[in-house]
């Protein structure tokens, strides 16, 4: 079971971003996939890509799928 957690994104934002919803998403869970794809949409969920940035929504996504499975 997750017990901490930090997801602390890096080039989303002026500085860096911590994924707050995604953390409460995964504490007290066992990480499976559908629990890492819950926090991988809640990672996402407040963001508000600018007109030549929104290419970085599904890069993060996979980043933190791939953070959280291997």
């Amino acid at each position: 079971h997750v017990s901490d957690v930090r997801i602390v994104l890096g080039g989303v934002a002026p500085g860096p971003y911590r994924a707050v919803k995604a953390e409460e998403t995964l504490r007290g869970e066992t990480i499976t996939e559908s629990v890492a794809e819950k926090a991988v949409k809640a990672s996402v969920s407040e963001a508000m890509p600018l007109s030549k940035n929104g290419y970085k929504i599904p890069i993060i996504e996979a980043l933190v799928k791939r953070a959280l499975l291997e």
